[in-house]
Parts: structure tokens; C-alpha cells; sequence
């Protein structure tokens, strides 16, 4: 069991609590992972609460960024690839990654 004076405890209800939001409230969602983010700087699922969140209220680029940020450093972790690939299917960005790559699109 955690103590008051462990932040862990704390961070860990922030992180339940930002979770449950995203289901009903994205834009407290990503309040919530933010402030989050302003204790435990890129803790891995509060980047990842932010980045759904971001996606969920149609800021695409902010969610990719965030995601990119996450992938690189979370790279065998399958959610962040997967809304990864979630927010790069989003319809304003379905030729960005590719054009990276020099491949065109009729």
C-alpha cells in the first residue's frame, strides 16, 4: 500500500481517473494527463491518455506528435503503436507519413 508521501499512489488514482474521462469528457481527459505530465514528465501512459484525447477532439497533429514522441520511446509498446496508427488513419492525415518516404500519391 502506498503512503501519503508516496506520489506514485497519486499519480497512479490521476491516471484512473484521466482513463475514465476519456470515455465521457476527452477535453478533461487531456486536462487531466496534462497536469499529470506537469509532475511525472513523459510518463508513458499520461502521453498516451493525452495523445487519444488529442485525437478524440480532432487535434490530429498535436495526438501524432505526442504519439511520435511515445513510439520512440516506448517501442515494443503495442497501444502506442496501435494509436499510432489510429491517429495516422484520421482522414487529415492519411498522406503525411508516407510522403516522408518520397512515395506520391496518384
Amino acid at each position: 500500500m502506498n503512503s501519503a508521501a508516496d506520489p506514485t499512489g497519486t499519480i497512479d488514482k490521476a491516471l484512473a481517473h484521466a482513463r475514465r474521462l476519456l470515455e465521457s469528457n476527452p477535453v478533461l481527459a487531456a486536462e487531466q494527463a496534462s497536469e499529470i505530465l506537469k509532475v511525472a514528465p513523459n510518463q508513458p501512459l499520461a502521453m498516451l491518455l493525452l495523445a487519444v484525447a488529442r485525437r478524440m477532439t480532432g487535434d490530429i497533429t498535436e495526438a501524432l506528435a505526442i504519439l511520435e514522441r511515445l513510439t520512440a520511446a516506448q517501442p515494443s509498446w503495442a497501444a502506442a503503436h496501435y494509436e499510432f496508427g489510429a491517429a495516422l488513419a484520421m482522414p487529415v492525415h492519411r498522406r503525411r507519413p508516407w510522403s516522408r518516404c518520397g512515395v506520391r500519391y496518384p
